[in-house]
């Protein structure tokens, strides 16, 4: 990667992420908030809703939030998807994406690279591949090492992918294959 920058996440996204789970499962916020370093959790609690938390800090939030739910992650990370569109940093992408693409998964993944730079800096490029009727591909391309080194990244982001079944209410299904040789990952979504 090209950048001296380190990749961050928006400040809002992980606070949120923290924050809902309750919503989702009882006593959940504090499983996961117990699964965080100290200085990591400090660092996610102070930072402003529109700095960036450093990956080194950021890693952990997903990595608690599964530890946490276990096996229903996937559909936490999937109704998160759904908060955030409503949520002050994707509310006008998702209300533009509406209205100039309609509501369908594939007029979410057209949008992707508008909404993902809003919460995800220096974590790679985002390529949206042909697509077909019910089939979408996402190149996440120059990943950048960091990523790669924290499994949770891949699991939540194709959780977040899955929300736009929910937040589109269909039925759908997300592949991941990772290639951290050619520093990529590849999301297909079915529906």
């Amino acid at each position: 990667m090209a950048t001296s920058r380190q990749p961050a996440v928006r400040g809002r996204a992980a606070q949120d992420a923290l924050r809902s789970l309750d919503a989702f499962e009882a006593g959940a916020t504090a499983r996961a908030r117990a699964n965080i370093p100290a200085a990591s959790l400090a660092v996610v609690d102070e930072t402003p809703a529109r700095g960036w938390i450093p990956l080194e800090h950021d890693r952990h939030v997903p990595s608690s939030i599964i530890a946490a739910l276990g096996p229903r992650a996937n559909a936490y990370f999937r109704t998160l998807l759904v908060r955030q569109l409503e949520a002050p940093l994707l509310r006008s992408t998702w209300s533009a994406t509406r209205r100039l693409l309609g509501i369908s998964p594939a007029a979410l993944v057209r949008a992707l690279p508008l909404g993902w730079p809003i919460i995800y800096r220096d974590f790679g490029t985002i390529t949206v591949l042909p697509q077909r009727r019910t089939t979408s591909r996402v190149r996440f391309g120059h990943v950048h090492p960091s990523v790669f080194a924290e499994p949770a990244y891949p699991e939540s982001f194709a959780g977040f992918f899955g929300g736009f079944f929910e937040a589109c209410k269909v039925e759908g299904v997300v592949d991941v294959s990772l290639r951290p040789d050619d520093d990529e990952m590849l999301f297909t979504l079915q529906w």
